[in-house]
């Protein structure tokens, strides 16, 4: 297996781990601190959080199936995560930094989506110009 591929495991493997602990947190402890609106933020956050390092499991499997690098993708995806899920928790928790100014991070978040989309066609699109299956 390439070094990389095995650092996008490791990486995955992380993110979801921290996925659940961070989801955890916030239904024990977070769901007595802040509004209602802004935990369902949170959770958004949080499930697209699992799902976008699902992706990249998912890609780095495809990856070491094929001789086709899936690095940009893949990298594309971690960066569309972090900007999504990460503005999203940042968004839901400002009340409680004392932040209530960082409301235009949320103009961040569409960005991160666009990215985890763009991860997936680009994905789609290499994988159409193939002429072998895996």
């Amino acid at each position: 297996m390439l070094k990389e591929n095995r650092r996008y495991i490791l990486i995955a493997a992380f993110g979801l781990s921290l996925a659940i602990i961070i989801g955890a947190f916030a239904a024990h402890a977070l769901k007595n601190l802040i509004p209602v609106k802004d935990l369902e933020i949170f959770e958004t956050g949080n499930k697209y959080q699992v799902y976008g390092f699902l992706g990249m499991l998912l890609m780095t499997i495809l990856s070491t199936q094929s001789t086709v690098s899936l690095k940009r993708p893949i990298l594309l995806l971690l960066t569309g995560i972090i900007l999504f899920s990460g503005s999203l928790y940042l968004l839901s928790i400002r009340t409680l930094l004392s932040v209530e100014g960082i409301n235009r991070i949320g103009a961040i978040t569409p960005f991160g989506g666009l990215c985890m989309i763009l991860s997936w066609i680009w994905l789609g699109i290499i994988f159409s110009k193939r002429s072998k299956p895996l």
